[in-house]
């Protein structure tokens, strides 16, 4: 008799754990990551840096994306948090943010000092696409995960004075999986010039939330006429639908789990 009821125990302590995860799979793999306060941007409407990064808005919503955790810094000509718009974008379709400002270096007579900005926050996927109830075709929404990150920027400069340059470097840093992918654009008179205005990458792995840093640089010539000067730095990122139990699956592992608890008490039985 105190076989069966320890049984019974371990049986039922195998039903609350599948109960357990039901819950989970019907609110946390489902359940949005908006913080209170989250400030939901329409597309084009914008917001000042530094009320993001003082924390006064705790995070913004464009379309399926949560932007938040944000840090900036700054040297020389770049412009201040509060000089800074984040806007809201979409562009072929993913979503992501710009940000507007005077970021650039200006022409230094005697001393070529350069300027510098560090941009810093995280992205994570909101729980429906677009605000769905449904994913394609009308079946229900899996679990979403980021999957490329994109990065482009007109960078500005005189073209008749070597030794100007401009960048913005990318990378995410402090992620799990590690990404050691970076994004780079860019306009020189160095050397022998060069420019590229965008890139992007596909990571190797798909992720809820990404850390992202970005290094600002500008460098105006001594001789130059025309600052160094990118006003406009967009980032969008893309989103893939992961894989995850149906409704119908949950349902069967719970039917399995009350079937074990009545097997369970019949082998006992049979066995007295």
């Amino acid at each position: 008799m105190i076989e069966v009821q320890h049984l019974r125990k371990r049986c039922l302590g195998v039903l609350a754990a599948t109960l357990a995860t039901c819950s989970l799979v019907a609110s946390s793999l489902y359940a949005g990551t908006i913080p209170s306060g989250a400030m939901t941007l329409p597309i084009g409407q914008s917001v000042k840096l530094n009320l993001l990064t003082q924390g006064e808005i705790p995070g913004i919503v464009v379309g399926d994306k949560l932007f938040q955790e944000f840090i900036y810094s700054w040297t020389n000509d770049m412009p201040l948090p509060e000089n800074v718009n984040v806007v809201a974008i979409q562009t072929q379709g993913n979503y992501g943010i710009r940000f507007q400002g005077s970021f650039g270096d200006l022409p230094d007579i005697g001393a070529q000092v350069a300027s510098d900005a560090h941009l810093e926050f995280s992205v994570h996927v909101v729980d429906f696409p677009n605000g769905a109830a449904t994913g394609e075709n009308g079946n229900t929404p899996g679990l979403y995960r980021i999957s490329d990150a994109h990065l482009a920027s007109a960078i500005f400069l005189d073209k008749n004075a070597p030794g100007s340059f401009g960048s913005i470097d990318e990378s995410f840093l402090g992620n799990s999986p590690p990404i050691s992918q970076t994004l780079s654009v860019y306009n020189s008179t160095l050397g022998g010039g060069g420019s590229r205005f965008e890139d992007g990458v596909d990571f190797n792995n798909t992720y809820e939330w990404l850390r992202v840093q970005k290094d600002i640089f500008a460098r105006a010539a001594e001789t130059a006429i025309e600052p160094v000067r990118m006003t406009i730095i967009d980032q969008t990122f893309s989103q893939v639908q992961v894989e995850v139990p149906e409704p119908s699956s949950v349902g069967l592992l719970m039917l399995g789990s009350i079937a074990l608890t009545g097997l369970g008490r019949r082998s006992l039985i049979s066995a007295g």
